[in-house]
């Protein structure tokens, strides 16, 4: 018996055909904007990422800078000793108290503190024998320290220096012609010579007037020298105003006036 797969005509040939739902929608092939964004993303990724990354950074640096109380005047520090920062918040204190005037006029008499560890080889063995067989003190670290201080001097931002004596020559001996006479910035000494003066250019901290009754500037090492640059051609020194100011800042810590 032979049999007929043909279909009678009671059978149905039915076709499935499934179509997407409502719910399956493909927005950027229907949104110009989307499909620009997806292109773009594709071909500009890790651009786009560096960029935000330094957007952020520029920002989150400017911000900070907004927060950061402008200076009415800047002083350096350059020598063996290290400050703590309840140190330091005490000597901006007692360099506020100092300050003639509040030179910006904003109500708050605000001194930035520059600091720098840098030991003379004397130093270190003084410091090593102190701190005994366990004790290191890291070159590399004393190096740096001292050739960003160089560094730093050449851009003119700070025109009073504290110098340890070691310091001291160091800038006498290498920065020729940078340290201002002392006559160029007191006037002419009634006698010659200015009290607690170390030569023409420095005066010893521990002799000035405001040294013996601000015990927050005792934190300075007794050698400490104070002395002052002539403006520089560029950084805030090269402001007539500002360097003013350091000036009418270097008289009252000598003079105490």
């Amino acid at each position: 018996m032979e049999h007929d797969n043909k279909p009678d005509g009671n059978q149905i040939d039915v076709k499935l055909e499934v179509k997407p739902d409502g719910n399956d929608i493909d927005f950027t092939s229907q949104s110009k904007l989307l499909r620009w964004w997806d292109n773009y993303w594709y071909h500009y990724k890790w651009h786009t990422i560096i960029a935000g990354f330094f957007i952020f950074l520029v920002l989150f640096l400017g911000v900070g800078q907004l927060k950061s109380p402008k200076p009415d005047t800047v002083v350096t520090y350059c020598g063996p000793f290290a400050f703590t920062s309840d140190e330091t918040e005490a000597l901006r204190d007692a360099l506020g108290r100092i300050m003639p005037r509040d030179f910006d006029e904003n109500g708050d008499k605000y001194t930035e503190i520059v600091r720098y560890q840098v030991y003379s080889e004397q130093e270190m063995e003084a410091e090593r024998e102190q701190l005994g067989e366990t004790g290191t003190i890291n070159l590399s670290y004393n190096a740096k320290q001292l050739s960003d201080f160089n560094s730093f001097m050449s851009f003119g931002e700070s025109s009073i220096y504290f110098l340890s004596e070691y310091m001291y020559g160091y800038v006498k001996d290498n920065k020729g012609g940078v340290l201002k006479p002392l006559s160029d910035v007191l006037g002419e000494a009634p006698d010659g010579v200015y009290d607690g003066a170390y030569d023409e250019y420095a005066v010893r901290l521990k002799d000035t007037a405001y040294y013996q009754f601000e015990p927050a500037l005792h934190v300075f090492p007794e050698d400490t020298l104070v002395c002052m640059t002539a403006p520089y051609q560029m950084g805030s020194s090269s402001d007539a105003d500002t360097y003013a100011n350091s000036i009418a800042m270097f008289r009252a810590i000598v003079t105490g006036k």
